[in-house]
Formats: C-alpha cells, structure tokens, sequence
C-alpha cells in the first residue's frame, strides 16, 4: 500500500456555536486526483481552509509526509475560490504568477534564473503568455482562474488543494484546467478539488471524499459515486437516477 501523504484526523470545526466540520477524517496517497463533493454548506470549503491552516480547527489533526501541515507549507499548493480575490489590486498576471516563488526565496534573497523560468512555463502551460502584462482585474473569469493555476504551478507543491477551480470558466478553460491537473497526477503530485458538477466526476476522478459536515464517504469513484451515498450526502435536494451504466443527478 502507498504511503498516505495527506491525513486529516478528527478535523471539527465551529463557526461560533454553528458546527461546520464534524470528525472529518480521511488519508490520502500520492498521484491520484481527488474530487470533493457535497451541498452547500457542507464545509468543503472549510475543511480545504483547515488543511492549509487558514482556519484553526476546534479539534482534530492534519499531517503532511507524517508532519505539520505547518512545517510542510512549501509542500502545500492552495487555489482559493476566484471570489475571494480582490481583483482590482493593480497587479499583472506575471506579478501574481511569480507569488507561487516566494515561499521558496527566503529572507532577503532575489528571483533567480530558475525561479523566472518556472513563472514563464507556468504561463506557458495555462496560455496565459500573450496576457503576462494586463492588469487581473482586466481578465475574464475563465482567465482569471487560469491565473490561480499558474501560480500554483509555479510553486511546485506535491499537494495541491483546489477550491471550485471550474466556477464560472468556459468549457475551454475547464478543458484545460484539467489537462493540468491530470498532468500533475501523473507527476506523482495528490490534487484535491473541491467540485460541483456531479456529472462530470466519473471522468475527472479517480477518488472521491464525499462530505455533509461529516465524512460521508471516501474511496474510488466507482464505489462511492452511488445512488445510495448520494443520497445521504445531499439528502432529499437530490434526485438519483440510476441504470446499468449510468448515474443520472439532477437537483
């Protein structure tokens, strides 16, 4: 068995008296993509934030290669949502890209031939090049989250936690989001994404963490992508539609 390189144990956290996250554990391995799925409200969001330390959980535990998520920091990619950012900041594409370097500079030391490098084939590789220079409040939504990815890849994490990197892109931007994605699976890289559209995840996901407040279920898609957890997942919002070859979802 593959050694788990992302565990989250017990992970309960209240937002004053209102319970967001309860008891939420789950281990993850290298070189697998991962989709987390539940309704709104079901603390997707919150537990990504908890992973990365940006929220202190009331209780629980998150280790990364069998240490703090804190002492592991570099190791950790983050994408917030694309709302959370204030776009109007007069920053260029090339300024936000070049943050994912930044943990890796240390005190006082300058951009070095590597790290312009890795920001330029960041851009590269999202098509965000002929753009480097515009202001980010200028970008359209889907180019926008381009711009998340290719600071993530400029940080050359080994986990990636992606939250609704497909809110609100076009379908060429999705495409290509998850060409990237799939392309750092392959490099051995864990990538968590927390997702909305049910009737794509037998195609992007091997695994699935399905999460209510509480850890539903987690394993390989096809054995937790059923009528039965979906259910007790979104409970009665959903409607579960089921033949021999086919989940069918609508709301």
């Amino acid at each position: 068995m593959s050694e788990a390189v992302l565990c989250v144990t017990d992970l309960t956290v209240y937002y004053g008296d209102e319970l967001a996250l309860d008891s939420v554990g789950f281990s993850l391995t290298g070189g697998k993509l991962i989709g987390v799925v539940g309704p709104n409200g079901a603390g997707k969001s919150t537990m990504i934030k908890a992973i990365v330390g940006s929220i202190l959980p009331n209780r629980g535990k998150v280790e990364v290669f069998g240490s703090t998520a804190k002492r592991a920091l570099r190791r950790i990619t983050y994408v917030p949502q694309r709302g959370s950012v204030d776009w109007d900041f007069p920053v260029t594409v090339r300024d936000v890209v070049a943050q994912g370097r930044y943990a890796h500079l240390g005190l006082f030391r300058r951009f070095t031939t590597v790290d312009r490098d890795l920001v330029e084939r960041s851009l590269e590789l999202v098509g965000l090049v002929q753009l480097a220079e515009r202001q980010i409040g200028e970008l359209s939504g889907g180019q926008q989250q381009r711009v998340f990815l290719a600071r993530a890849l400029a940080q050359q994490g080994d986990i990636y936690l992606m939250d609704e990197p497909f809110a609100g892109v076009d379908a060429a931007t999705e495409s290509a989001i998850v060409e990237v994605l799939r392309s750092l699976r392959d490099e051995g890289k864990t990538v968590l994404v927390v997702h909305h559209d049910l009737s794509t995840l037998r195609e992007y996901f091997e695994e699935l963490v399905l999460i209510n407040r509480k850890l539903i279920a987690h394993g390989p898609t096809d054995k937790v992508f059923t009528p039965d957890l979906l259910q007790r997942t979104y409970g009665g919002k959903l409607a579960v539609f089921s033949n021999k070859d086919t989940t069918l979802v609508s709301a």
